[in-house]
């Protein structure tokens, strides 16, 4: 659910293109905080490959810590942009148990996308603290080349207020994401101590698999705090009851399954290589619809 949220936070971004004067409280001296011309998309692109390649086959990394991983990153890209925009509003109190997050200095002119820059190197850095170093090092060259790409004829005081600003949003959504139950989740991704169910129908760890673990994956992680209060109660759907029996609705479901594998049109085979996600081979699962919402923005 917070991935979900990350990736239309993403989109939004790219549709901070003008200001609605009708909003602006005084439409005879315009407030300098807002964007009134078009921005490019260039820079969050580029940070969105660039957390994909971070991502990509690193050990310790996970499905379930790089999809938190991507939520808190949309969700710093957007905040750090959107009070540039006079018809969107921040997720701040929004999202549970958010606080009011960082405003841009009113009256005064930020550049949003150094601001962006500077929230999305810091949360990338913190994020993937346990990352490759030549992957952090490349956070920080990006860093560099964005700034140096935008601070033209900007004033030395505007980049570091544009800089400062994009930081304290990053931090003061970093600091929240501290407190959702699964903060350096990548420490402790295996629980050994976790007793599994027996009896028909319940799962074993299999002999041979993508780990040498036969523990469970973050068997808790459903507890963890969602970034919208729903979403920790929806009901999770009741299980099709166990059964052996032909024709009985679990049966069959097994069987169109094992049909379908023996039947699999060339079509199929790669539909299904392209998605086939091993997280120690690729940017995880939830990666891949990361690597789809900077695909649209690219073509829309």
């Amino acid at each position: 659910m917070k991935l979900a949220q990350s990736f239309y936070l993403l989109i939004l971004f790219f549709l901070l293109l003008g200001c609605n004067k009708e909003n602006d409280p005084d439409p005879i001296t315009p407030d300098p905080t807002i964007i009134t011309e078009p921005i490019s998309s260039d820079a969050a692109l580029k940070w969105g490959e660039l957390t994909l390649k971070t991502m990509t086959k690193l050990p310790r990394n996970t499905p379930t810590y790089g999809s938190r991983a991507l939520g808190y990153m949309g969700l710093t890209m957007y905040e750090t942009v959107v009070n540039g925009s006079a018809k969107h509003v921040s997720m701040s109190t929004q999202l549970k148990d958010l606080p009011i997050l960082p405003k841009p200095q009113r009256g005064v002119v930020t550049n949003y996308i150094i601001a962006l820059n500077a929230g999305q190197a810091f949360m990338l850095k913190k994020l993937f603290d346990f990352g490759i170093q030549s992957r952090l090092n490349s956070i920080d060259s990006l860093e560099a080349v964005i700034l140096n790409d935008n601070k033209s004829n900007l004033s030395q005081e505007v980049i570091d207020r544009s800089i400062n600003y994009g930081k304290s949003v990053a931090e003061a959504i970093f600091d929240w994401s501290k407190t959702d139950g699964g903060y350096q989740g990548f420490q402790n991704n295996f629980d050994p101590k976790y007793i599994f169910p027996t009896g028909n129908g319940k799962w074993v760890p299999p002999l041979a698999g993508q780990v040498v673990s036969s523990y469970p994956l973050h068997p808790y992680w459903g507890q963890n705090r969602t970034f919208a209060t729903a979403n920790s109660e929806i009901p999770v759907p009741a299980l099709i009851p166990y059964s052996q029996l032909v024709g009985s609705e679990y049966f069959e479901m097994f069987n169109e399954v094992y049909k379908k594998n023996i039947n699999l049109t060339q079509t199929e085979k790669e539909i299904a290589a392209w998605w086939g996600d091993d997280p120690t081979e690729t940017f995880t699962p939830p990666g891949h619809s990361y690597s789809i919402a900077n695909q649209v923005v690219k073509k829309d």
